[in-house]
């Protein structure tokens, strides 16, 4: 018996669309993350892209992403 496996390529996986969704963010906050003077620290980019991912991969939470703590 031959299983069906699902590949999921390109734009439409959850870590892409966390990743634009950080580039969204980060347009939209002035912040640089790439070119000649990027002004993003290393823990902005990290904290931000977990919540984004987190965010695409459980919408039902909606405001509840932001009100749990960091760890």
């Amino acid at each position: 018996m031959t299983e069906n496996i699902a590949l999921t390529v390109g734009e439409n996986t959850p870590e892409y669309v966390a990743h634009r969704l950080m580039l969204d963010i980060a347009s939209a906050e002035g912040i640089s993350i790439r070119g000649t003077k990027p002004n993003a620290s290393r823990e902005w980019i990290l904290e931000t892209y977990m919540l984004c991912l987190r965010a695409v991969q459980h919408p039902h939470l909606g405001k509840k992403l932001f009100n749990e703590p960091r760890h």
